[in-house]
């Protein structure tokens, strides 16, 4: 690549809105896409959209869960991140998306949109989120623990036709800390 290419490819300006969109892509690429969001996006996004189509079949649904959760972590520590949409489809087994310690690191966020032909599940406090003011949770199966909070800011909720009356009823329930 030549070093205009490469100047162009990655200058901070362009980096400020990052989408990507994936065809079977292995588990194992997760490491390296996480790897380039952290070292060459980090800082500079702002704006996040990864429509990810995984090819990860039962036994590869642990390590891919692992992958996401180790690139979500690489998104949820860049500084600025205000935007992020997220969808995962997987072509053999639907693999859950945890919604935890990431996004509870992701303070700058103010819109976060996840979509997933599996699991969503939220498993920790987004009161931490003082900046999001959009949520929109579209999965199949949805698990919510008794310790989430929603953020103080956060003007508008949405979630899926698919999300399960166990997890309606449990996120209308769930106090925002002010």
């Amino acid at each position: 690549m030549s070093r205009r290419l490469h100047g162009l490819l990655y200058s901070p300006r362009l980096l400020q809105g990052v989408s990507l969109k994936t065809r079977w892509l292995k588990p194992e690429r997760l490491t390296a896409l996480s790897g380039w969001l952290a070292g060459r996006c980090a800082g500079h996004m702002r704006r996040l959209e990864l429509k990810l189509c995984l090819q990860a079949g039962d036994r590869d649904s642990a390590e891919c869960s692992a992958h996401l959760a180790g690139m979500l972590a690489a998104c949820g520590t860049a500084v600025g991140l205000a935007e992020l949409h997220l969808s995962v489809r997987n072509t053999e087994e639907p693999i859950p998306v945890h919604i935890g310690g990431w996004a509870a690191a992701a303070r700058d966020m103010q819109r976060m949109r996840l979509d997933n032909d599996g699991a969503l599940r939220l498993v920790a406090p987004l009161h931490t989120l003082s900046a999001l003011q959009e949520l929109r949770l579209d999965g199949w199966a949805s698990i919510v623990a008794t310790s989430a909070t929603l953020p103080p800011a956060l003007t508008s909720l949405a979630v899926g036709p698919n999300f399960d009356n166990n997890g309606m009823q449990v996120v209308s329930t769930l106090p925002q800390q002010v």
